[in-house]
């Protein structure tokens, strides 16, 4: 494709080649981290957060799981290990395709085990998430929590509202 041509040329051109080392070695420079970093005091972050009580986040990600293995979670995990997708490769992919891998390499007991161990670990995700956000809001960054409303059209409102109020510049 297109996009593999732009990197060729790039290699076989000695003056754009020598050009992009010497920004690579610039951008590992003491000099281009400090300005990095009085960039990066300029930056005001806008923080959205969304949470529910556990016991609805908790329901929501068993429903979403079970819809997720369902939908062929598991032979999509089996397509793409059979593409030639290590299992280490899909490990790395995130939560669900290193539980399934693991499944598919047996290291469960069955589909059931699996299910189970996956939910509590997208559980314990989804605190270390909320903990994070908790962690912001002490080092001083405002977080404007959307409401605890289950009808996602509310949440998805009040999300506009915010963005309209404090982000976006109006002519």
């Amino acid at each position: 494709g297109m996009e593999n041509v732009h990197n060729k040329t790039d290699l076989l051109d000695r003056d754009r080649t020598t050009r992009a080392i010497e920004i690579a070695l610039y951008m590992q420079s003491p000099e281009a981290e400090q300005k990095v970093k009085e960039q990066s005091r300029n930056i005001i972050p806008f923080v959205m957060g969304t949470t529910l009580n556990r016991e609805m986040l908790h329901r929501n990600i068993k429903i979403r799981l079970d819809e997720r293995v369902k939908e062929g979670l598991i032979e999509e995990v089996e397509g793409l290990h059979a593409q030639g997708w290590s299992w280490q490769r899909l490990e790395k992919l995130g939560l669900e395709y290193r539980f399934v891998s693991e499944y598919l390499e047996e290291k469960f007991s069955s589909k059931e085990e699996m299910v189970e161990k996956l939910y509590h670990a997208i559980c314990q995700f989804a605190k270390r998430q909320e903990t994070w956000f908790r962690g912001m809001e002490k080092k001083g960054v405002p977080i404007h929590w959307l409401p605890l409303d289950v009808d996602k059209e509310v949440r998805y409102k009040a999300a506009v509202d915010l963005i309209e109020k404090n982000v976006l510049v109006k002519r």
